[in-house]
């Protein structure tokens, strides 16, 4: 963040008359406090989008054919004003295995780490929910660290890791002070088969009522989130950073679930009907106007400029509310008048999400505090093209 000074200078005048003071003002400008990564680009490599940034990873999706050069490339960066970068923008480093970058602001006050990993575009297609790590939170004036929410992962066998995201960042808002289990989504060591993830509706408060989000609904979901205040529904970046080179056919996995007992509208006042979970899967091709899917369309199979090329979802029949272990799988249909260009996807051009949420209409933040939906051992089934 930049801050500007005003510094007066008192500047002592004779007159014929008498002695007067003339102020004269100089304006010096604050060095820049910020320690941002803008952008980034690579050369020798053919992406098949943009790299994706976070606030602390870069990652890099490359076709499959490159991944040996990835021993030898030279990322170059786009810094806030002011900002240097160790090592410098230009270094050649071997990107087999992921990369630390520090990040200096120009007043030297400030530095912020980045991992930057390079993996191939292939999709991963098992999702065992064994891993996880915590969201820190450090206040920048006081140095202040407090610990927030679970972030979960899948390892990955060609050097970069699959993170989840979730609608956890927009919840910390309302609720600031919440341990990590108290969060809509958390990691669990109850999950079918050793560990899993946990969803569930809780209450936003007094300040998430405030603003007509008076639940938060648990979910998980490929891609990733930034807060959008002025509409929440353009929060969710579903299938933003995760290229899928192989046609999916279906996804399944193993839930258990429990609905909360009385279900609420956004303006927290009862409503009529039973809550329930959703899982579903959207593939679809990023487009310049289009790069990624949200809350307002990642189910929009119907409209003339839907990009979703195939999407499944689980049925209402296969949804059991009795919190016991049961296996779910559906199919993923192709949309009406659409079809997959076989080099587009080869190359890379297209993407996938896959969501789980606690409450069905947790996104129109309809839903019951308490509905609780744990998940594992989900897969993705996909054919490939000779």
């Amino acid at each position: 963040m930049k801050r500007t000074f005003l510094i007066c200078r008192v500047v002592p005048a004779m007159t014929l008359a008498t002695s007067v003071l003339i102020s004269s003002c100089i304006r010096e400008a604050a060095k820049n406090s910020e320690a941002d990564i803008l952008s980034c680009a690579v050369d020798g490599v053919e992406l098949p989008h943009n790299p994706v940034i976070t606030n602390d990873r870069i990652s890099f999706y490359v076709n499959t054919k490159y991944m040996e050069k990835v021993k030898s490339l030279a990322p170059k960066f786009t810094l806030t004003d002011g900002a240097t970068i160790d090592p410098a923008s230009g270094t050649v480093r071997d990107f087999t295995t992921p990369q630390r970058y520090t990040v200096t602001s120009e007043d030297g006050q400030w530095t912020k780490s980045y991992i930057v990993s390079f993996s191939s575009s292939d999709p991963i297609n098992k999702y065992h929910f064994e891993e996880h790590g915590t969201y820190v939170n450090v206040d920048s004036w006081t140095g202040k660290v407090s610990y927030k929410y679970d972030i979960l992962y899948e390892p990955m066998e060609n050097a970069d890791t699959l993170f989840w995201s979730s609608g956890n960042p927009g919840f910390m808002i309302a609720n600031s002070e919440a341990p990590a289990v108290d969060y809509p989504t958390a990691h669990c060591d109850t999950g079918y088969v050793g560990k899993g993830v946990k969803l569930v509706t809780r209450s936003t408060g007094k300040l998430g009522a405030m603003f007509g989000s008076p639940i938060a609904a648990g979910n998980l979901f490929l891609g990733q989130f930034k807060i959008n205040m002025s509409n929440p529904l353009l929060s969710t970046h579903f299938g933003e950073g995760v290229p899928c080179t192989k046609d999916p056919l279906a996804v399944s996995g193993w839930y258990r679930y429990k609905r909360g007992a009385k279900m609420t509208n956004k303006k927290n006042a009862p409503i009529v009907g039973e809550d329930n979970f959703d899982i579903y899967a959207s593939f679809f091709e990023p487009t310049e106007g289009v790069p990624y899917l949200d809350g307002t369309n990642v189910k929009d199979t119907t409209s003339k400029y839907t990009t979703i090329i195939k999407f499944g979802q689980v049925a209402e029949d296969q949804k059991i509310a009795d919190g016991e272990w049961h296996q779910f799988w559906f199919l993923l249909d192709q949309v009406s008048g659409k079809t997959i260009d076989e080099k587009k996807l080869k190359d890379g051009k297209y993407a996938i999400t896959i969501v789980l949420s606690s409450s069905m209409r947790g996104a129109e933040f309809i839903g019951a505090v308490g509905s609780t939906l744990y998940a594992d051992e989900l897969e993705l089934y996909y054919k490939e093209y000779e």
